[in-house]
């Protein structure tokens, strides 16, 4: 609960709660009766244990390491022997399970110098396994002659730091050399919104889209502030190759830059900014059952490329503050293609002005001006941020309070433990 405590100001509840559903959509594991069955029999071997534990008055940080084995290796375990994934991408806590066997082994043996140096020599087998493993998956590579670099150093170059959507691993990587913004990067557990996942599977799928499928595509792109799209072919060095059909774009869309099978294509829009002045009718207001149910889309996408809704302005004046400019009426709306949280606050020429979310996860401001207005649009985390704030204070004050309460309790112990007690 401490170490919750501490960082929770940084990993607040919010995104704690949307970590399980994403991290099962982006792996494909979807908890079910069958799991809840295997996860009350793990709870049930661990009551037994503590029964065990209890009568074998077993030492208590022994204790701790086993309860960590046990419930380490029914994650990995489960899933190599019984093919149960009790947590999605199971088999990438064995680090976790190793460090717990480990602990658990040493502890008893912390003083047999014997069992001690038969640990030691496995660890060296271990080791030795793991060096031959990372030996035959990395090497050293000319960073500037991959895919990954050079297309987002292209972004970088040419893009003037709109919004991209980056293929595969170039979108894992890219943000390692670049600072260009995207769509999508790494990782999906934390997507904010499931519209959001929606968009870019259907993007990479084309899943029933048909004939329909560039159409549908560019409609997400467009929605989502996309300035260009990055396509992997089949004959690309980029490593997932995610896209169903590559060449859906070819002849639709302008090309950008071309190299081998790695293309770059312009999504054309009537402006670049990521603010746009709409009415409120053509706010998206249904959220779409699937990637292909884009009619709510229509009339939010036509508001961007409406010569008769004004322009407006946007920069960013940090990491958490806006500034839009426009000249609006009292009924036009302004959205913000950016993700929705309740912590975004707005005020239109110093009044503050309503904020909310469309249905597909983006910011929607209500300024209520009548003529030139300034928006300041600034993030700060809401009633959220206050109490993860106060909490990581609690935690600070209980890292230093729960070791003097305890030491105090041991002495207290001592002093009542009769004479002739020689405290060491």
């Amino acid at each position: 609960i401490l170490a919750y405590l501490l960082v929770c100001r940084w990993l607040p509840p919010s995104i704690v709660l949307s970590i399980p559903g994403n991290a099962q959509a982006s792996d494909g594991t979807h908890f079910g009766k069958f799991h809840l069955i295997a996860l009350g029999a793990v709870l049930v071997f661990l009551a037994a244990l503590h029964v065990v534990f209890e009568r074998a008055r077993t030492d208590r940080n022994l204790r701790f390491f086993l309860y960590f084995f046990v419930c380490s290796a029914c994650v990995v375990l489960g899933k190599l022997w019984g093919d149960v994934a009790l947590l999605p991408q199971p088999v990438r806590f064995h680090l976790e399970m190793e460090m717990a066997l480990i602990a658990a082994v040493l502890w008893p043996l912390r003083l047999n110098r014997v069992g001690i140096a038969v640990l030691a020599l496995l660890c060296v087998v271990q080791l030795s396994t793991y060096h031959r493993y990372a030996y035959a998956r990395t090497g050293p590579i000319e960073i500037t002659s991959t895919i990954e670099y050079r297309m987002a150093k292209w972004f970088e170059e040419h893009m003037a730091g709109q919004r991209v959507f980056a293929p595969g691993s170039v979108s894992i990587w890219m943000n390692t050399f670049v600072d260009t913004p995207q769509m999508v990067g790494c990782c999906g557990q934390s997507i904010p919104s499931f519209e959001q996942a929606i968009a870019f599977v259907t993007i990479y799928s084309d899943m029933n889209a048909g004939n329909r499928a560039a159409e549908i595509s560019e409609l997400w792109l467009k929605a989502y502030g996309v300035a260009a799209i990055g396509i992997s072919g089949p004959r690309s060095s980029e490593f997932y190759k995610p896209f169903a059909n590559p060449q859906k774009f070819e002849g639709l869309l302008p090309v950008l830059w071309r190299e081998g099978d790695n293309v770059v294509y312009e999504v054309p829009r009537r402006s670049w900014s990521l603010a746009h002045v709409i009415l409120p009718d053509q706010e998206v207001r249904h959220a779409p059952v699937n990637g292909l149910d884009v009619d709510s889309l229509r009339p939010f996408v036509a508001a961007l490329d409406d010569p008769t809704l004004p322009f407006a302005e946007m920069r960013w004046l940090n990491s958490h503050q806006i500034q839009i400019s426009a000249r609006l009426t009292p009924e036009q709306r302004v959205s913000v293609q950016t993700s929705y949280a309740p912590g975004w606050r707005a005020s239109a020429n110093g009044i503050p002005s309503r904020v909310h979310s469309d249905a597909v996860g983006l910011v929607v401001i209500e300024p209520r001006c009548d003529g030139v207005c300034t928006i300041d649009l600034i993030y700060d985390g809401g009633r959220e941020a206050t109490w993860t704030r106060l909490a990581q204070g609690i935690g600070l004050i209980g890292c230093i309070v729960w070791p003097l309460l305890k030491n105090a309790g041991q002495g207290l112990r001592y002093r009542n433990a009769g004479p002739g007690l020689q405290l060491i």
